[in-house]
């Protein structure tokens, strides 16, 4: 991820308006191959620390290949989940709305973006 300039370091201001030494740069991630594993990366994460949960959420923009990606090797190490993304702005046509995917109510919801500080995201 170094050599691909994905991890950045340097002072960087956040959504947030915190600043951090470090950021994450999913735009150059450029490949089918590196969002595979990536998405391995997360699912591993998540295994290990046991979690139990129903669905991968991603945030839009950056957290929604993270979640797709985490969700497929989810599901082919046997641990199927579902996926979900926010759009953001509502969709007034077709299905509508702002919530694309597995409905989030009454289940165990894990959410992945490419940084989390405040939670900004989550909350929009």
């Amino acid at each position: 991820m170094l050599a691909q300039q994905v991890l950045e370091f340097g002072q960087f201001t956040l959504k947030s308006g915190r600043r951090s030494p470090y950021f994450f740069n999913l735009g150059a991630i450029d490949s089918g191959d590196g969002i595979r594993r990536l998405g391995s990366a997360y699912a591993e994460r998540l295994r290990r620390l046991g979690y139990v949960f129903d669905v991968i959420a991603g945030p839009a923009y950056k957290g929604i290949p993270i979640a797709v990606s985490t969700s497929i090797d989810m599901a082919a190490t046997g641990h199927p989940v579902g996926v979900a993304y926010n759009r953001k702005e509502r969709k007034e046509h077709g299905e509508g709305g702002v919530l694309v995917g597995m409905p989030l109510a009454q289940r165990k919801v894990v959410i992945v973006d490419d940084v989390l500080t405040a939670g900004t995201a989550v909350l929009e």
